[in-house]
């Protein structure tokens, strides 16, 4: 593969989680005040992780190494820090 596709593919998997997190939240049945399935919230969280850290693979073994790369491996540990935290806040409540 080429840089750039490889770079391409990582960018994808490092938006992808923003993207599906809302309908995760709708196949979990998340309303005003219900929260009926917490078990997909915590698969899409665990598929979210994995996406995430295969983007920091991808950042991480691209060469030459430039500023969108180190820009994507922060970004990176930011949004598995994030997927993390609304793991725990979204699922400790209901389990």
């Amino acid at each position: 593969m080429t840089v750039e596709r490889n770079l391409a593919t990582a960018w994808t998997l490092l938006a992808a989680p923003v993207i599906l997190f809302i309908p995760a939240l709708a196949v979990a049945g998340m309303g005003p005040c219900a929260f009926r399935y917490p078990i997909v919230i915590v698969a899409a969280d665990a598929l979210f992780a994995v996406m995430e850290g295969a983007a920091l693979g991808l950042f991480a073994t691209t060469h030459p190494p430039s500023i969108g790369t180190r820009v994507g491996c922060v970004l990176t540990f930011v949004m598995i820090f994030v997927t993390v935290f609304f793991e725990l806040l979204l699922v400790t409540d209901y389990v």
